[in-house]
């Protein structure tokens, strides 16, 4: 560049770049070369930054002195890590710090002036290395599964987490409502536990979802989802279905029978159980839920009753529904069919008695042309026959003495001998013709209404020298647990099973035998005329062994065998089937003539004898 200057203009001239100053001397000119270059006065060492700081911020301003203005710029090592302002200085770091990519950097300020004359200086920049790693959550990401109904506000989770400063906790997701979470600070602290506010509950919700997440001092965080399920329990109790009132049972109608049946449905198995005012009164089967009334009722002592069934699952769930009872009222007034005179007809064999409610004696369907001779019991009756000269006979009927019975009217009835045992009779003064002031009353015996009311006829009570003891149904005389009257003689019917050796243990127990004599006859009974009474064949003796054993035998052997402490067997070919002990006391069988050889009467039949159940009150 040339630069010419006037005389006496006092400007500066420039020649080939270099600056040259030139004066007025009043005769000509001279020009000075500008050979200095700037002056650099900022530091070596830019102020330190933090990582993350921000990309494109002013890290450094460099600043120069000089004649003439300056023109900054860079070079060095990371030079292209950064940008210049060319007037200012003001020197940019493009990027982000980040101290774990490159934690200093080193960079050249470079000052030009017009002239050329450049001045460099070395910078350095440091990044401050910052906490920013997040922590990290080492616990997994489903919760242990809970039970429904296991209560409120308990620990479901426990978050855990690691980092190099302290930790603090929260929650956040759909469901973090549901729940808290205990903040821990602390470094290394990481038992952030989760609590359910509610009793978890399977049908209302299932499955719950949350976020747990994990704060450092420097703001980092992680977030994981974390997923709890809910375990469906049995907490649905049994639905009974059985009704709220059991049928009505008629008073009288025995002990120990069931009355209602508890019916409940539930996905597992349920118990049975009682409660309620009258539960005592009252057993149920904890398994087929029958319910029994313990006592035989009676309408004037209770007319109803109440109580609860307790329906119970394996869970502990339970249900109870309140029942009652009722008690149906009945006739229970003894018939009043007592006989004020009679006459007997030769002729026709029938004796007419004269008396009052003669119709209690029937039953529904039953009428004058009715023979109701099986509705009583005759045998071992007495008949107590009064005539004017006040004498008195007393005469013994068997039911194969009787051929029919009617009543013809409300104050009449009629009885019909058969012809053996009127021809024992006729001749005889025992039925000479009867007056008005005679009369003749049965003292022995019974009767019964259509109500089922036994008629005590001028002192008629129940044949106790007859018992009964079914082994089979267990349906057994209702005094054979008394003492035996060592002055009666008595007939015991034992009922087994004809097809079987085995013994029923269905039954009550008699209370003593030992006024039980020669005079007294047992009986083996079958239940089924068409078989034997055992299923080896008949029997074909009776006879008592030593030690006072009855025994019953067939061809093959001992049948069956009465003991002399009371024990029932059934054998078949000789070996024992089975034992019943009929007595609480103990008794010893006498080893007398009339029990040791087949000559007794009936030592064993096919079945029991017509009226022999209706003589006990058992059907």
């Amino acid at each position: 560049t040339l630069q010419l200057v006037g005389a006496g203009l006092g400007s500066a001239a420039v020649v080939a770049g270099a600056a040259v100053s030139s004066s007025d001397s009043g005769s000509g000119s001279s020009a000075t070369p500008d050979t200095t270059a700037p002056e650099i006065t900022s530091g070596t060492t830019a102020a330190a930054i933090d990582e993350n700081s921000g990309a494109n911020q002013v890290v450094y301003t460099v600043t120069a002195t000089d004649d003439n203005p300056v023109t900054y710029s860079l070079s060095g090592d990371d030079a292209s890590l950064f940008t210049i302002d060319s007037a200012t200085g003001d020197v940019t770091l493009i990027a982000d710090p980040d101290y774990e990519t490159q934690s200093s950097y080193s960079f050249n300020v470079v000052a030009t002036d017009e002239a050329g004359n450049t001045s460099e200086q070395a910078v350095s920049l440091d990044i401050n290395d910052l906490d920013d790693t997040a922590p990290e959550i080492t616990s997994g990401t489903t919760a242990a599964a809970i039970d429904e109904n296991s209560g409120a506000n308990q620990v479901v989770y426990t978050v855990t987490a690691t980092d190099d400063n302290a930790i603090t906790y929260s929650l956040s997701g759909d469901d973090a409502s549901l729940f808290t979470i205990g903040a821990i600070t602390g470094i290394g602290a990481a038992t952030g536990e989760v609590t359910l506010i509610a009793d978890p509950d399977y049908e209302t919700q299932s499955s719950y979802s949350f976020n747990v997440v994990a704060t450092d001092e420097a703001g980092n965080e992680s977030e994981q989802a974390v997923s709890l399920d809910i375990n469906d329990l049995d907490d649905t109790a049994p639905e009974i279905t059985s009704g709220t009132t059991a049928a009505a049972i008629d008073e009288n109608s025995g002990a120990n029978q069931v009355v209602y049946t508890v019916v409940a449905t539930d996905d597992n198995a349920i118990t049975y159980s009682l409660s309620g005012d009258d539960a005592s009164l009252f057993t149920i089967d904890s398994a087929t839920g029958d319910v029994t009334l313990i006592a035989d009722p009676d309408y004037e002592t209770q007319s109803s009753y109440s109580f609860n069934v307790v329906a119970t699952d394996e869970a502990g769930n339970e249900s109870e529904q309140a029942v009652s009872l009722d008690i149906n009222d009945l006739d229970e007034v003894e018939p009043t069919n007592t006989f004020t005179s009679a006459a007997y007809d030769e002729a026709s064999n029938t004796l007419t008695l004269t008396g009052a409610d003669m119709n209690t004696l029937l039953f529904d369907g039953e009428d004058a042309t009715t023979d109701i001779k099986d509705n009583l019991n005759w045998d071992n009756l007495t008949w107590d026959i009064n005539t004017d000269n006040n004498d008195s006979n007393n005469v013994n009927f068997s039911l194969s003495d009787i051929d029919s019975v009617y009543v013809q009217d409300d104050n009449t009835l009629t009885i019909t001998l058969t012809n053996t045992a009127a021809s024992s009779l006729e001749g005889s003064t025992d039925f000479d013709p009867l007056t008005s002031n005679d009369s003749i009353t049965i003292s022995e015996g019974f009767s019964s209404d259509t109500a089922g009311n036994i008629s005590t006829t001028d002192g008629m009570e129940r044949d106790t020298s007859i018992v009964v003891f079914d082994l089979v149904n267990g349906t057994s005389s209702s005094h054979s647990d008394r003492s035996f009257d060592a002055n009666v003689s008595y007939t015991i019917y034992i009922v087994v099973d004809s097809d079987t050796n085995s013994l029923n243990n269905n039954f009550a127990t008699w209370s003593e035998a030992n006024n039980l004599g020669s005079d007294d006859l047992i009986l083996l009974v079958g239940n089924d005329a068409s078989n034997p009474i055992v299923n080896v064949g008949g029997i074909t003796n009776v006879r008592t062994s030593s030690g006072g054993i009855l025994l019953w035998e067939t061809s093959l052997g001992s049948a069956a065998r009465f003991t002399a402490g009371g024990n029932i067997r059934r054998e078949v070919n000789n070996s024992e089937g089975g034992a019943v002990d009929l007595w609480d006391g103990g008794w010893s069988y006498p080893n007398v003539p009339a029990q040791t050889s087949v000559n007794q009467t009936r030592p064993f039949l096919n079945t029991l004898p017509a009226g022999i159940l209706t003589s006990q009150g058992l059907v």
